[in-house]
Protein backbone atom coordinates (compact mmCIF):
# COMPACT_ATOMS: atom_id res chain seq x y z
CA UNK A 1 0.00 0.00 0.00
CA UNK A 2 1.07 3.49 -0.52
CA UNK A 3 1.10 5.87 1.74
CA UNK A 4 -0.66 8.55 -0.83
CA UNK A 5 -2.41 7.43 -3.71
CA UNK A 6 -1.44 10.18 -6.57
CA UNK A 7 -4.50 10.27 -8.32
CA UNK A 8 -6.46 11.31 -4.91
CA UNK A 9 -6.31 14.87 -3.70
CA UNK A 10 -4.17 16.62 -1.15
CA UNK A 11 -6.63 16.19 1.57
CA UNK A 12 -5.84 12.20 1.71
CA UNK A 13 -2.20 13.08 2.88
CA UNK A 14 -4.27 14.64 6.24
CA UNK A 15 -5.00 10.94 6.92
CA UNK A 16 -1.30 9.52 6.87
CA UNK A 17 -0.96 12.44 9.69
CA UNK A 18 -3.58 11.72 11.25
CA UNK A 19 -2.98 8.47 12.05
CA UNK A 20 -0.05 9.48 13.80
CA UNK A 21 1.88 5.55 12.06
CA UNK A 22 5.67 4.90 13.22
CA UNK A 23 6.78 4.62 10.15
CA UNK A 24 5.68 5.40 6.26
CA UNK A 25 6.17 3.38 2.79
CA UNK A 26 7.27 5.24 -0.10
CA UNK A 27 8.57 4.81 -3.49
CA UNK A 28 10.25 7.05 -6.00
CA UNK A 29 6.62 8.59 -6.87
CA UNK A 30 5.16 9.65 -3.38
CA UNK A 31 8.66 10.14 -1.85
CA UNK A 32 8.44 14.09 -2.70
CA UNK A 33 5.17 14.41 -0.38
CA UNK A 34 6.99 12.96 2.89
CA UNK A 35 7.85 16.41 4.00
CA UNK A 36 3.98 16.69 4.39
CA UNK A 37 3.43 14.28 7.13
CA UNK A 38 6.81 13.29 8.47
CA UNK A 39 6.69 13.88 12.06
CA UNK A 40 10.11 13.27 15.14
CA UNK A 41 10.52 9.44 15.26
CA UNK A 42 8.96 8.56 12.15
CA UNK A 43 10.90 6.20 10.01
CA UNK A 44 10.45 6.25 6.26
CA UNK A 45 11.46 2.75 4.33
CA UNK A 46 11.71 3.69 0.34
CA UNK A 47 10.72 0.63 -1.41
CA UNK A 48 12.83 1.70 -4.58
CA UNK A 49 15.69 1.68 -2.73
CA UNK A 50 15.17 -2.39 -1.56
CA UNK A 51 17.07 -4.79 -4.24
CA UNK A 52 14.78 -7.97 -5.13
CA UNK A 53 17.06 -11.17 -4.43
CA UNK A 54 14.43 -13.45 -5.51
CA UNK A 55 13.90 -15.13 -2.03
CA UNK A 56 10.87 -15.75 -0.27
CA UNK A 57 10.39 -14.65 2.99
CA UNK A 58 8.01 -16.47 5.34
CA UNK A 59 6.29 -14.34 7.73
CA UNK A 60 4.50 -15.08 11.22
CA UNK A 61 1.87 -13.35 12.58
CA UNK A 62 0.46 -13.21 16.03
CA UNK A 63 -2.54 -11.15 17.53
CA UNK A 64 0.06 -8.83 19.22
CA UNK A 65 1.54 -8.10 15.92
CA UNK A 66 0.86 -4.09 14.76
CA UNK A 67 -1.75 -3.16 12.46
CA UNK A 68 -2.64 -1.06 9.25
CA UNK A 69 -4.74 1.22 9.82
CA UNK A 70 -7.60 1.83 6.82
CA UNK A 71 -9.61 4.69 6.17
CA UNK A 72 -12.29 4.62 4.17
CA UNK A 73 -15.26 6.64 2.41
CA UNK A 74 -17.44 4.70 4.51
CA UNK A 75 -19.84 4.11 1.52
CA UNK A 76 -21.08 0.59 0.60
CA UNK A 77 -20.08 0.59 -2.86
CA UNK A 78 -23.24 -0.32 -4.04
Amino acid sequence: MRARDLSLPWAHLAMVHDCQSDIIIVDKDSKQYVSKVKRSGMQVVDVSSIEEKGKTTTISTSADDPAVTLYTSGSSGA
